[in-house]
């Protein structure tokens, strides 16, 4: 009886990219983009493939994709980018509507759009059919942002939302649950608005009108905690959430940094403005930790005081 063969190692592709990427990030090499490669859109279509068949009802699948083309044919801006691809709309076979998401030539913000719509479609299914998985949509949304972070692509997916990353741990620990916080409850709905204006415009290379929507967002928040109203300095509405036990009383400072930040780097004065895109992803990240202080519904260490 022959000795069986030794067989080489052959590691896990998804082990080798991780440490393929961490030797190229150590030696200096930035490797964050906010273009899809072919097999980033080959992942994404199978993590939609694999979630329309897991979780949804049989004989439902055709009526959700109706209703996810639809919903992305008629959503402002994403009209005008899909113009040049008719045929997408109307499609209503599950591999039909994956092999959209893989296709090389479709526009980025199409997929992106289709795989939104698979998330807000599945929050009203979830809703009708009780017996669903209720942690399916956390699930899908933390394998889409495993993907994503895995070939570096500068998005992250949060509350059925892409959103433009830094690429950060940051983005992880703050961005991310600030913004679940925001989409979670109604009476931040202008704040989620504005603080999403603030990461559209980082994108398009605005920092200065970041920043500056930035702290409209945290305005937002505080007015709809009482803090305040939205047209008071944020001065005030700081003063008023110490007051209340929301920010502790060595945060006032804060409201320092956040004024002179707008007012050296805002979009008020753009001419002025030297503020770069470090700053503006600063200042989202910061006020980002902030909500989520506020999130908790009193001040750390507040007792102590």
């Amino acid at each position: 009886m022959t000795e069986p063969t030794e067989q080489p190692w052959i590691p896990y592709p998804i082990r080798e990219l991780r440490r393929a990427t961490a030797e190229r990030e150590a030696a200096g090499e930035s490797l964050w983009t906010e273009q899809l490669d072919l097999k980033t859109r080959t992942k994404l279509a199978a993590r939609v493939r694999d979630q329309l068949w897991d979780d949804i009802h049989e004989g439902g699948v055709r009526t959700l994709l109706s209703a996810i083309t639809q919903d992305v044919s008629d959503a402002a801006g994403v009209v005008s980018r899909a113009g040049e691809v008719p045929e997408l709309f109307g499609r209503q076979d599950v591999d039909d509507f994956v092999a959209s998401i893989r296709d090389p030539g479709q526009d980025l913000l199409v997929i992106f759009g289709l795989i939104e719509g698979v998330w807000r479609w599945q929050a009203v299914i979830d809703e009708e059919f009780i017996e669903r998985r209720s942690r399916a949509r956390q699930h899908f949304q933390d394998r889409i942002n495993e993907i994503l972070e895995d070939h570096r692509i500068g998005f992250v997916f949060a509350g059925g939302n892409f959103l433009p990353r830094s690429g950060s741990i940051a983005d992880r620990e703050i961005l991310v649950p600030a913004f679940e916080y925001l989409t979670g409850d109604q009476r931040f709905a202008d704040a989620e608005n504005t603080y999403r204006e603030a990461l559209t415009a980082i994108q398009h290379r605005q920092p200065d009108e970041a920043i500056t929507k930035a702290c409209t967002a945290l305005q937002s928040v505080l007015a709809a905690l009482d803090c305040g109203n939205g047209s008071d300095r944020l001065s005030k509405q700081i003063a008023v959430a110490i007051d209340k036990g929301l920010l502790a009383k060595h945060d006032k400072p804060l409201e320092g940094w956040l004024t002179a930040d707008r007012g050296n780097f805002g979009s008020a004065h753009p001419s002025d403005s030297s503020a770069e895109r470090p700053d503006a992803w600063l200042t989202v990240h910061v006020i980002g930790a902030i909500v989520l202080r506020l999130s908790r519904g009193g001040a750390r260490g507040a007792s102590a005081e």
